[in-house]
């Protein structure tokens, strides 16, 4: 009988063994065509960021006639010893993090045990985004910039029994039925600093696309499933929304990559 040989590392050539990670490869499974977006996950398949625990959302944002899948979040758990703030700076500082928020940045970083970057690219603009998450405060931060503008937001938790009520603070105040019908786990208010953009922020037991792709049709009228076929073996367990500054209603879902 035939026997297949063995594949061993020598066998393997110049293979990178890296890119058989599956961080690595989940960063690769991103589907987009955007430059900024394909530089931006690039950015954490090298081997200091691959060193770290890891976990990946691909989001979309939908107004009432427009759709922006081209956003992602890359959450990256601090190491101990190994992580610093100036690696946070080194990243963020490549895409002209504004200087003014430095000091912020960094006494946030200094508590917190996740810090998230993230990009939201519509053609050639992109927006980048950066959040410390810290453990048992019901309060953080995140900045956002884009070009010469940027902004602070505040996120602030509320009990989770009053999403409507977050619903409608954020001038949203409209209620796919899906959140009726599952575990709302995590709800926060949503402010931009010296701004009128407001929001809420809702997390829950996992989703499919297939159990609110109709309830958040009634909200656009783009075709949401459509457009998003290729996420919908993805858990989906985050639903934001609110309103732009120029009072347009928006929504945003969280699709689980990694």
């Amino acid at each position: 009988m035939k026997t297949e040989p063995l594949i061993t590392n020598s066998g393997l050539g110049d293979v990178n063994l890296s890119t058989l990670n599956p961080k690595y490869l989940s960063l690769d499974s991103v589907r987009t065509d955007n430059a900024h977006v394909k530089e931006f996950l690039h950015q954490f398949q090298s081997e200091f960021w691959q060193a770290h625990k890891i976990k990946i959302h691909h989001s979309v944002k939908v107004t009432k006639e427009h759709l922006v899948r081209d956003r992602v979040i890359v959450f990256i758990y601090k190491k101990q010893n190994f992580t610093s703030i100036n690696d946070v700076l080194k990243l963020v500082r490549k895409y002209n993090f504004p200087e003014k928020y430095v000091l912020r940045l960094m006494s946030e970083y200094k508590n917190c045990s996740c810090i998230m970057f993230a990009i939201e690219a519509d053609g050639d603009v992109a927006k980048y985004k950066v959040y410390c998450e810290i453990p048992l405060q019901n309060f953080g931060f995140g900045f956002k910039w884009v070009g010469s503008k940027s902004v602070v937001t505040r996120y602030d938790l509320k009990p989770a029994s009053e999403y409507k009520a977050l619903i409608d603070a954020s001038g949203f105040s409209l209620y796919p039925e899906f959140l009726d019908k599952t575990k709302i786990t995590r709800a926060a208010s949503v402010k931009d600093e010296n701004t009128s953009k407001r929001g809420f922020e809702l997390e829950f037991n996992s989703l499919y696309l297939k159990d609110i792709s109709r309830d958040v049709s009634n909200l656009t009228f783009v075709n949401i499933y459509d457009k998003l076929k290729d996420l919908a073996n993805l858990p989906i367990i985050h639903f934001s929304g609110g309103l732009e500054s120029n009072g347009d209603k928006y929504f945003n879902l969280y699709f689980v990559v990694l």
